[in-house]
């Protein structure tokens, strides 16, 4: 059995393991059948264990299955890595499911794994994401916190029962109490610890007040930094604010965070306070832990992670000064709302590999939009060469030519992510293959590509991008929006007729269409192995309009892969179940018009017989969401 390529083993477990949220099966009558087949399967089926919950209530249910014989046994033999998941359950008879659409496994993605920053691979999460076709998140599921003060004692008793755990993932916004602290400094004092929730740190900082700066009955505990394997920590800085004048912020707890002689991740979630009175009385307070404990520094830091629109220059600079940021790999800014900094942030990290960063500022005022985009292209230039680089929001390719000037030669991932209103760099096949020349080592890339009936020039497009040497993963945001200009956000009148056909062929996505752009970008470039078409553009259109393009937009996942036929791409529709939920939803919304309501006009059942003539009206009229197929590439048309 210990010969037994690992291939074969992982096939066993595909045809045993179920999802996340159900335990291993009873493997009872399998191991009469197969006992050495057994004997390789059972030790991967219980490697993990995933506790998900909404309620106190769920949280026993859920450990009652992992501690029943013969389960508990094999958990407690076998057990290298325990979740906590604290998410919200939607009723299960919600649109006819037999379980809570959260439950799935391209849900709980969402949030097991929510930090770019964080992860191991660059584009490989967003190659299963489901986003909606004007741009955004198609549903969304966040950790939470059950709400009342948590009882881990059910929890610490099941981490003491485990005798090997590697990893203990603590995915939820309660508090990591201290009975849990205890718990791995006694049984698993190694086991890396992610703690993606938001914690307080130390005296009280959230709470301002005389009182609670000396309550500790639930913070984090400070020992709970000296832990050997703190891994990941999400922990809150507060900011104060006072009346007639401007808001005081409290740093003085940062070195103590550089005192966790294992932390490599860090992700700072800034919380504004609500309290007036105490701020001093904090600040004094840290100043004479620091005196009294002198934290001395010894965490490095491989990445840090910024999420919300906070002022990250004075954040950065404020934890180089508690700390060595000097071996950081990894910087996420959710949102640059300091574009003037970003160069003394670039002078802060040294050996920074990979960046992500958000340049559509939010209520950005039209008279500062030059001004930020240029300082925001210098902070970026001022950052030693990088291996990989997300921007979102970048809009024009003249940015985009100095960025790969200087980052291009040592780039192996860039992903550029168009921002909310669809700007982006408008590229042709010449600039892709200026890129190429300038990006030798691209593995993995992301960009926009404006579709034009799939006529010559977007054929041409596609075999540019095969024309990179070393790209294995490809994501394309396909643009189907005909229109020559935009209606302005809030508005959404009728489309004239020629741009409404022109934008309905561009949408119109099938795998017939997606096979052909797979082999176009494939047939120049072997190496290729994952690629991700995601139609979109769908902004500012009338109801009937935008209902249409939401069917019409399928997003593919094609990978070569397939061992029963090699030659052939596996190819996978990204989001249909999303999409179903979605639908239902809306289905059952007063506001929304159901399916059956939607009443295509007469203009638009034109338009649509025009692309489709073999298409009955009759047809289109009550089966407009599966009663089509893609038009197929064009290359020798030049024009529509």
């Amino acid at each position: 059995m210990d010969r037994l390529p690992i291939e074969i083993l992982q096939q066993i477990c595909l045809n045993l393991e179920g999802p996340a949220y159900c335990p291993p099966k009873d493997l009872s009558s399998f191991s009469q059948i197969n006992h050495l087949c057994n004997q390789a399967a059972v030790p991967i089926l219980y490697r993990n264990i995933t506790l998900i919950f909404n309620t106190f209530q769920d949280l026993e249910a859920a450990l009652s299955k992992v501690t029943e014989a013969p389960r508990a046994t094999n958990f407690a033999k076998f057990a290298r890595r325990l979740s906590l998941v604290c998410i919200k359950l939607s009723s299960e008879s919600e649109f006819g499911q037999a379980r809570p659409w959260t439950l799935e496994p391209w849900a709980l993605n969402m949030v097991t794994d929510p930090n770019p920053a964080t992860r191991k691979g660059f584009l490989e999460h967003y190659m299963t994401s489901c986003y909606s076709t004007t741009g955004g998140d198609l549903l969304s599921n966040a950790h939470r916190s059950i709400g009342i003060t948590p009882n881990w004692a059910p929890v610490v008793s099941l981490i003491a029962s485990l005798n090997h755990l590697d990893q203990f993932d603590f995915i939820t916004n309660d508090d990591f109490t201290a009975n849990l602290t205890e718990a791995f400094w006694r049984y698993h004092p190694d086991c890396r610890l992610n703690i993606l929730g938001n914690q307080k740190v130390g005296p009280s900082p959230l709470y301002p007040d005389t009182t609670s700066v000396s309550r500790d009955s639930s913070e984090f505990k400070m020992d709970t930094l000296q832990l050997p394997g703190l891994h990941t920590l999400t922990t809150a800085i507060s900011i104060y604010y006072r009346r007639s004048a401007e808001h005081q912020q409290l740093w003085e707890m940062m070195p103590f965070l550089f005192t966790s002689p294992g932390l490599k991740h860090l992700c700072l979630k800034p919380t504004d306070g609500v309290h007036e009175a105490g701020v001093d009385l904090l600040k004094a307070t840290w100043q004479s832990l620091i005196d009294k404990a002198k934290p001395k520094a010894i965490s490095q830091l491989e990445s840090v992670t910024i999420p919300s629109n906070r002022p990250e220059g004075i954040m950065l600079s404020k934890l180089a000064a508690a700390g060595d940021l000097s071996q950081l790999r990894s910087l996420d800014i959710g949102c640059v709302c300091e574009p003037g900094k970003l160069v003394n942030v670039a002078n802060l990290l040294p050996n920074l590999k990979r960046l992500f960063l958000d340049l559509d500022r939010r209520n950005q005022r039209p008279a500062t939009i030059e001004t930020d985009i240029e300082e925001s292209m210098a902070g970026i230039l001022a950052f030693r060469p990088l291996e990989y680089l997300y921007l979102r929001g970048l809009r024009d390719v003249e940015a985009l030519d100095r960025i790969i000037q200087r980052h291009g030669p040592s780039l192996k991932g860039l992903a550029l992510v168009p921002n909310k209103v669809h700007q982006y760099p408008r590229l042709n096949s010449s600039k892709l293959l200026e890129m190429m020349n300038l990006c030798p080592n691209m593995e993995e890339l992301r960009l926009q590509m404006k579709r034009s009936a799939g006529n010559q020039a977007e054929c041409e497009m596609y075999k540019a991008l095969g024309t990179f040497p070393n790209l294995q993963r490809l994501f394309l945001d396909l643009d189907f929006d005909a229109r020559p200009k935009v209606p302005r956000m809030g508005s959404s009148p009728e489309t004239d007729n020629l741009d409404l056909r022109r934008t309905f062929i561009n949408a119109a996505m099938d795998e017939s269409l997606a096979l052909q752009i797979w082999t176009k970008i494939k047939d120049k470039s072997p190496s290729l192995k994952d690629l991700r078409i995601f139609p979109y553009g769908n902004v500012c259109f009338a109801q009937e309009e935008r209902y249409l393009l939401d069917c019409f937009a399928r997003s593919y996942r094609l990978t070569g892969h397939n061992l029963e036929n090699p030659g052939v791409p596996v190819m996978e529709q990204i989001g249909k179940r999303a999409w179903e939920i979605k639908r239902a939803r809306q289905n059952n919304w007063d506001e929304s018009p159901r399916d059956e309501e939607i009443r295509l006009s007469s203009r638009v059942v034109s338009v649509l017989q025009s692309i489709w003539p073999q298409v009955l009206e009759q047809t289109f009229r009550s089966e407009w969401c599966d009663c089509w197929t893609s038009l197929p590439l064009q290359p020798d048309t030049q024009s529509w």
